[in-house]
């Protein structure tokens, strides 16, 4: 697709680009053909409920983006998980977290899987992405069932604040020795910051503990993407997390991207 812009001498130019040429400029605040159409996959449940409402069975979680007239992106999501089972109940439980992050060594902290990646991606003309923080709660999940984890994470921020808040500045230490590997093989056009962490009616923890366990370790990350040329950073959140988009936005974010917002967050605003 291509469009027109004036020129610094009063002539009109067409532009002509690809997702990634569209993307890189949308960022740096330069003219464009138009604004990057971009969305998360669509969710299998969601296909189906389409499909009833007269959708062709051709459109898949595949080529879904396509059918739609989205752009391609991609991001690595770079899914920190606890490296052991068992209960966060005691400062001897987070020294044990601690010990497993320590000697944790999934695929995407070994160099050849980002060789591997350099390779698959190479010539690409969408952008393409690295995640530098899954949240607050998911990379302390050390039970199968998601409210037992849940559970002990809330309690463990009034009962162990300093072994927990600890723990988080371990996992940031991974995230940022990880991407700095993958920014051997790959160059990024954006980073993120996820924080999965609110409903409809608001975020799971307050503000004010929302600044004092988790606004330090994203502070670094975000500084360390920016440090390394990767921009923007944006920060990536669902529901209502209007209460913490402020500290994203101290932290050093460039960009917002929130999900199922279901009418509670205002983009202009």
């Amino acid at each position: 697709m291509a469009s027109l812009r004036l020129s610094g001498e009063s002539k009109w130019e067409a532009l002509d680009m690809d997702a990634r040429e569209r993307f890189r400029r949308v960022a740096r605040g330069q003219p464009v053909d138009r604004v990057p159409y971009l969305e998360e996959a669509i969710r299998k449940e969601v296909l189906r409920r389409w499909r009833r409402e007269g959708l062709s069975r051709s459109v898949t979680e595949d080529n879904s983006r396509q059918f739609f007239g989205l752009d391609k992106h991609e991001y690595f999501y770079l899914a920190m998980e606890p490296p052991f089972r068992g209960s966060l109940k005691s400062r001897r439980d987070f020294e044990r977290l601690q010990e497993a992050y320590r000697s944790y060594l999934p695929d995407f902290r070994q160099p050849r899987f980002w060789r591997d990646k350099a390779n698959q991606h190479r010539g690409r003309d969408y952008p393409l992405g690295v995640m530098g923080w899954r949240g607050l709660m998911l990379p302390l999940f050390t039970h199968r069932r998601e409210w037992s984890s849940l559970r002990d994470v809330l309690l463990a921020l009034h009962d162990h604040p300093q072994p927990l808040k600890d723990a988080l500045e371990l996992v940031a230490d991974c995230y940022i020795e990880t991407v700095r590997l993958a920014l051997q093989h790959l160059e990024f056009d954006f980073g993120l910051v996820s924080e999965p962490i609110a409903s409809p009616t608001g975020p799971v923890i307050s503000p004010a503990m929302y600044r004092e366990f988790v606004l330090p370790p994203i502070r670094r990350i975000v500084a360390f993407f920016h440090e390394q040329g990767v921009r923007p950073v944006i920060f990536r959140s669902l529901s209502n997390a209007n209460a913490i988009i402020p500290m994203a936005v101290e932290a050093g974010a460039d960009g917002l991207w929130i999900g199922q917002t279901a009418g509670v967050v205002d983009y202009v605003a």
